[in-house]
């Protein structure tokens, strides 16, 4: 990978965690507007913790894609079989970790499953604006 290949690449990581982060603050704020209205200080609190938690998890899951799109970029021009071990490795290590953590947000820490869960998909679908954004789209 040359070094123009690599900029694109630190770019696009760069644009979807900026993007994450503005919709991790946006999600939050939303569920505290709703709280704000509807539920006491104690049970606010524990609902704003759960969606950052599950917010922050899906930044977490991009940041370990990243790190393993990294590592195969590096490995690619040697072989495509390790690029490819590199990236599968990288998505095991995220099952686990993003998993493992919503699982130990729930059971040990007690969030809401809801917010938890919600906070991860919107955060995780901002990537999806990001690749439909017409600065990245690719004409077949």
């Amino acid at each position: 990978m040359n070094n123009g290949e690599r900029l694109i690449l630190e770019r696009s990581i760069r644009q979807v965690l900026v993007l994450q982060g503005g919709t991790m603050i946006v999600v939050l704020l939303l569920v505290a507007g709703f709280l704000f209205a509807t539920s006491t200080g104690v049970d606010m609190a524990v609902k704003l913790t759960s969606s950052v938690y599950g917010s922050g998890l899906s930044i977490a899951g991009t940041i370990l894609s990243a790190r393993s799109v990294r590592r195969a970029s590096t490995v690619a021009g040697d072989a495509s079989q390790a690029a490819m071990v590199s990236i599968y490795s990288g998505l095991l290590n995220k099952l686990v970790i993003v998993g493992g953590g919503i699982a130990f947000g729930l059971v040990v820490l007690g969030l809401d499953p809801v917010l938890v869960v919600t906070g991860y998909i919107v955060v995780q679908l901002s990537t999806v604006w990001t690749m439909l954004s017409p600065a990245n789209s690719r004409k077949i």
